[in-house]
């Protein structure tokens, strides 16, 4: 996708990427993590890779070049010129969801992760993420310090989307989020 990130470099605001191929002595492999950052107007996205693409649960991969130390350092020097101005895209929701947490995150991991988030409620609307092959939408602002909204798969039953509408307040950004069925 080389080519494709080129072009997205010289066309999004404060594009970031981080390291791909990266050594992961725990999983005995290299793993290939894809952790990009831009702005679009006073909204900073964070697209955060959980996954080591080998069925494996969802994991901070704290390795030298992994995910968590990329994803907490971008959080912590993106910009914050507004209330909720961040939104997180991850493939694993950054929860553990009960009947089905083996595909989430270890409890110790996400109890790591929460406590990041914590510290910057005010700015981070929510984690978008998939996976589990349903709609979900969960307040996680006390635990978390932000929603989880999850989209369901395009591909096993009915197709769905979502959509999201940004409005740029005075001091917030507000969002509205339709998740729509996809006929045909």
């Amino acid at each position: 996708f080389e080519p494709q990130y080129l072009r997205l470099s010289a066309v999004l605001e404060n594009w970031k990427k981080g390291p791909v191929a990266v050594w992961h002595p725990e999983l005995g492999r290299t793993c290939y993590f894809q952790n990009m950052s831009f702005d679009r107007g006073d909204v900073h996205f964070i697209v955060a890779d959980w996954a080591s693409r080998t069925g494996d649960p969802a994991a901070l991969h704290d390795v030298p070049g992994g995910t968590w130390s990329w994803f907490a350092d971008d959080l912590a020097g993106c910009r914050k010129p507004r209330k909720e101005n961040i939104v997180i895209l991850s493939h694993h929701p950054m929860w553990n969801y009960g009947a089905l947490s083996r595909y989430g995150f270890a409890a110790s991991d996400l109890h790591v992760l929460r406590a990041l988030t914590r510290r910057y409620a005010g700015h981070i609307d929510a984690n978008l993420g998939g996976h589990l092959h349903v709609n979900l939408s969960i307040d996680a602002r006390k635990t978390a310090g932000h929603r989880v909204l999850v989209t369901d798969a395009t591909f096993d039953d009915v197709n769905c989307l979502r959509l999201v509408y940004v409005f740029a307040q005075r001091d917030r950004i507000r969002y509205l989020h339709r998740v729509c069925r996809v006929e045909g």
